[in-house]
This record gives structure tokens, sequence and C-alpha cells, in this order.
């Protein structure tokens, strides 16, 4: 783990830090795609925060085509031994000899076979496959930068971006392309795209989608960039085929369809996405991903004496409201946003000048989004002090009032004042919930909803290790939730209208 964690400094140290020969404040290109915790989010925050202070400027997305499988390894090989000598022996087994690479052409018992050399490009299934990609082409980054000071450049893996205004994109972008030949690399303008918010990319090359100013985003590594309203329809799209699956989740056996919509809950993808959208572009998209995810399971629930109809859908569940897309997208937005805050800054300072104090009135949408989800945690900070004030029970992991003050300045503590939202968002709901089944339930129902299921959508929010899942506390929450048939340990007490048992944690 040690060496593990030495060899991502060393990487990051070579793609995103400072060469001696930089002038102070100078700008240069950096790698994200490799050793950069949150490398995906830094990349979307980047262009958001920038389209939004420069409006006049133009995005120019610049997408290899089978990159990983055409690069030349002559320059996969003069990088790793000039940059990670250490490395090179592993390069040299992996790399050294061309291997034959055999398909079948048929024959009656299949065993017609060609070979052809693998002379080029890197290897699946090699562990070190992005790293020999990124190598060879932050050189190129490297040369590009400093032919085009003035402009932001950066890449993820293969795909390429610059900011800036448009004829000086537009140059960076023809410069990349001559460059990136040299290791086999092959840029192709219908591949790449451009969008501006205001400024004119007219510039580029007609073949090249946005050159005609036909765009209202631009795609940025899964999630767009642009105008709100264009945003928010194209997020609805990408929910409601990523909900396409969910009918189909019916059709299997009942505790496992229980299991997957849990866990699809806690999606990878949208949790990227919560992560990327401001909230307000999101919202509607949050709001399909939940109706979709209650309509599945109440095709699921019983209803027998639990009489939902009669209920809150949050108050059957215990504790599913807490996993609503739309409840948790301003600290997921916020906790992207603190991932990369400190990374922006460092990398990239002309996107981020002006904007350090996130306190300060700002007229820029990317900052007003970010202090409308600050408010939201006074709002929550309100709710956990009455419920101090008046006595009532509180999860132990809720901070004391003073830390919660000390930790409320966003522009400072990033990822521990994100840590102290996600903590505060839940514990106000928990008392609301808490509210809906009464005294007696409140130690079953604070270890199935805090310390269990109700935690699960959080897992796609960054900053909040402490509150991460074990499998083993998910698959007995579960069990609990949704009274699937399971044994359960203990003989302590039952649980309430659940007919089991439990220990008197609450947990078996």
């Amino acid at each position: 783990m040690v060496i593990c964690r030495q060899r991502a400094k060393a990487l990051k140290a070579r793609f995103c830090g400072r060469r001696q020969d930089d002038e102070h404040g100078g700008l240069r290109a950096a790698q994200i795609g490799v050793a950069v915790k949150g490398g995906a989010d830094l990349g979307v925050h980047t262009i958001q925060a920038a389209l939004n202070r420069h409006p006049e400027w133009v995005c120019v997305k610049a997408h290899a085509r089978n990159a990983f499988n055409e690069v030349h390894r002559e320059a996969m090989f003069e990088a790793m031994e000039r940059d990670f000598p250490g490395l090179w022996a592993w390069t040299d087994l992996c790399y050294g000899v061309e291997a034959n690479l055999g398909f079948r052409l048929g024959g009656v018992d299949g065993s017609v076979m060609r070979f052809v050399k693998s002379k080029e490009g890197t290897q699946q299934g090699n562990p070190l496959r992005p790293l020999y990609l990124a190598t060879p082409l932050h050189v190129v980054l490297e040369r590009v930068q400093e032919g085009h000071p003035s402009v932001v450049i950066f890449a993820y893996l293969d795909d390429a971006f610059f900011l800036g205004r448009p004829v000086a994109a537009a140059l960076t972008y023809e410069t990349y392309m001559e460059e990136a030949l040299a290791i086999g690399l092959d840029i192709q303008p219908v591949k790449s795209a451009s969008f501006s918010p205001e400024g004119d990319a007219s510039c580029f090359d007609v073949g090249m989608p946005g050159a005609r100013g036909e765009l209202d985003f631009i795609d940025v590594l899964g999630v767009p960039v642009g105008k709100a309203e264009a945003v928010s329809v194209e997020m609805l799209k990408k929910v409601e085929e990523l909900c396409g699956i969910l009918p189909l989740l019916n059709k299997l056996g009942h505790a496992h369809a229980q299991g997957l919509l849990f866990r699809f809950g806690a999606h990878p993808r949208l949790g990227f996405w919560l992560r990327g959208v401001p909230p307000e572009m999101m919202r509607e998209a949050a709001e399909e991903h939940d109706r979709r995810i209650q309509g599945a399971l109440r095709d699921l629930l019983p209803g027998g004496g639990l009489a939902w109809h009669s209920c809150e859908f949050a108050t059957l569940t215990h504790g599913m409201s807490l996993t609503k897309a739309v409840r948790v997208s301003s600290a997921a937005w916020l906790g992207g946003f603190a991932q990369v805050w400190e990374d922006i800054r460092e990398l990239f300072p002309t996107v981020t000048a002006g904007t350090e104090d996130l306190k300060v009135e700002s007229d820029l949408p990317y900052v007003n989004s970010l202090q409308a989800a600050m408010q939201k945690v006074s709002e929550a900070m309100e709710v956990i002090g009455e419920a101090r004030g008046a006595h009532e029970h509180l999860p132990p992991q809720v901070p004391k009032t003073d830390d919660v003050k000390k930790l409320s300045d966003y522009s400072r503590s990033q990822k521990r004042a994100q840590w102290v939202y996600a903590v505060v968002l839940h514990s106000a709901d928990w008392l609301w919930l808490a509210g809906h089944v009464g005294a007696s339930r409140l130690p079953w129902l604070f270890s199935v909803t805090f310390n269990s299921i109700g935690l699960s959508f959080l897992r796609g929010v960054p900053c909040c290790p402490a509150l991460e899942l074990s499998s083993a506390e998910y698959r007995v929450a579960l069990r609990h939730i949704l009274h699937a048939e399971q044994p359960l340990l203990g003989q302590v007490e039952e649980c309430p209208g659940y007919g089991g048992e439990r220990d008197p944690t609450g947990t078996h």
C-alpha cells in the first residue's frame, strides 16, 4: 500500500506538477486521468467554472481515434525511460517482444488459426495501460501548452480539452492535431466538439460539431456542460435510459430484485452526474429517478397489515426517502466541488480568480449554485439545533454545535465541511422520519436507517468515508427493511410488526 501511494504521488507530480522552468503563475498542461483523485470531477468542475467566468471562451474537446491501440510503442518506451525508469523492466517485459494475436478462421473443429503481430498500442489487461498512453501524450500536451500559453489545457487519458478565446483555442487544437500524429494518434474534427456560451466558434473546421454554434452543451466525460435548459433535458434523457432496466428487475426472484433495486439507488453513474451537474439543472432528472425507483418498489412491497397506501412512502420503507436523488443532489454537488476545488485553484488559477471567497455575492451562475447548496446546510443545521434544544434523540455521529459552526465555512475546510453537511442533512431527515413511527421504535429505526440502508445512496457522494456500509451491514439491513426470508440472530426482542428477532443493537 505504501509503495502504491508513493507511486501515485510520483505520477501526480509528473502529470499535474509545476516544472522547474515554469514562470510564477504560468499555466501548464495537466493529465487528470491517472493518479489524480476525482480526476473526472476535476475536469467537469473546471470547465463549468471556466465557461461561467468567461462565457466568451470556447471549450474544445479533442478525441483521439482508437488511441489505446494506436499509440506508438517507441513513444511509450521513450516516455517511460525518461519519466519512470523504475518501470522500465516491466514495460520491456510486456512490450519488448511483439506478441502474436491469434484468431480463428473456421474449420470443422475450429482449429484453423491465423496470427498477426501486435506492434502498436497498449495491450488489454495490462494494469499500466492508462499510464502507457498518458505518459507520451503528456509530452505532446506540454509542447502544445508552450506554444499557446494563454489557453487552459488538460486531458483525461485520450480526451483532451482546450479552454480559451475562440481563435486561440482553434490554433491550439490545430497544433495538437499535428503533435499528436507524432505518437500515432489521429485527432479527427468529426469526433471532436466545440461549445461556447456566448463566443463565436465559426473559426473551427466546419466538420466539427459545434462549429456552426448548433450545440447548447458539450459532453465532458459523460456530464453535459452548457445552457441550463439544454443540460436539464439531456440529464432527464440520460436518467430515463439508465432506469430502463428497472422493470426487468421485477421479473427476478423477490429478495434478489430488492437487493438490486437498493444497489441501483447507489448507482455510481448517477452519483457522478449528481456530483457534476448543478442541483437546479438536475432536479427534473433526479425526480424522475426517484419516481422510477418508487414505482419499482411498489410492485415488490406487500400491502396487508402495513397499509402503505395510508403512509408516506418513506415511512413504510423506513428510510428510503433518505436515498432520494433529489434530496441529496446538493450534498453531491458540494461534494464534487469540495473534492477538486484546491486542485482547480492550483492547476488553473485563471479559472478561479475572483471566486476565492464563496460567501461573497456573485453574478456567476456556478457560484450561485454553490451558495444555494450551502444555504441548505444552514437550514439542516437549524433543524439539528432545534432538536438539541428540545433534547430530542439524535444519532451520536452528529457533530456538536460548535464544531458545525467552525466547519460551515466552505471556502476553507472543503472536505470536512462536506462530511458535516452529509451527516447533518441525514440527521434532519432521520428526525422527521422518527416523528412518524414513535419513540418505542427509535433504537431499531436508528440501526436500519442511519447506520445501514439509509446511507446507501450517499456512497455515491464523495468525502463521506465514515458513512459507507460494509457488505454485511448492507445485507442484514436489507432483510430487515424488506422483511425478506432470512434467519435472524439473537433472542432478545421481536422487531415490532415484522415477526423477526433482533439483538440489542437492532442490526441482527
